[in-house]
């Protein structure tokens, strides 16, 4: 099984199985995995040399995803942003995102990137947020490394087109 695909599967048990035990925070044991996907420990160690999307505890005994859950888990503590931070969308979405804001659908939040050059893979529209801006009216920011940021909604009067 390739990387890619065995990544995938480890992102489901960890993001979205409810059946999985985990901390509030959304650490479950590296045991469990393992034994759910049916992998070793050398195929998750190759999962995690190629991602950012996954943590493991110091002890190497627990892992978590560091964003992206439809279940609810605790990001951390919110974290001052950079000035600006980005999102792609699908242009279809564009209007109504200008009109009312980011808000996180199916997943507990809404995902910012440092680079608007990783955005644009995920949508054709890329739009400025002004974090910072956005910080010192009360939001909250979570940095959950590899320059991805998580919020629980963004306001339409922080947003502007970037592209």
């Amino acid at each position: 099984m390739s990387t890619v695909r065995t990544s995938r599967r480890v992102a489901s048990v960890l993001r979205h199985d409810g059946d999985v035990e985990r901390t509030p925070d959304g650490w479950v044991k590296v045991t469990e995995v393992l034994h759910r996907l049916g992998i070793t420990r050398a195929k998750l160690a190759d999962v995690l040399a190629a991602s950012t999307r996954y943590e493991l505890d110091p002890h190497q005994q627990r892992i978590r995803a560091r964003y992206g859950h439809s279940i609810p888990t605790r990001t951390g503590q919110p974290t001052e942003p950079p000035t600006v931070l980005y999102h792609g969308t699908k242009w279809s979405s564009l209007t109504p995102i200008l009109r009312d804001g980011l808000s996180p659908m199916s997943r507990q939040q809404v995902h910012l990137h440092t680079d608007p050059d990783v955005v644009v893979r995920r949508g054709a529209a890329v739009l400025a947020i002004a974090a910072q801006d956005a910080s010192e009216q009360g939001h909250h920011f979570y940095d959950v490394g590899g320059g991805v940021w998580l919020t629980s909604a963004v306001p339409a009067q922080f947003i502007t087109r970037a592209n």
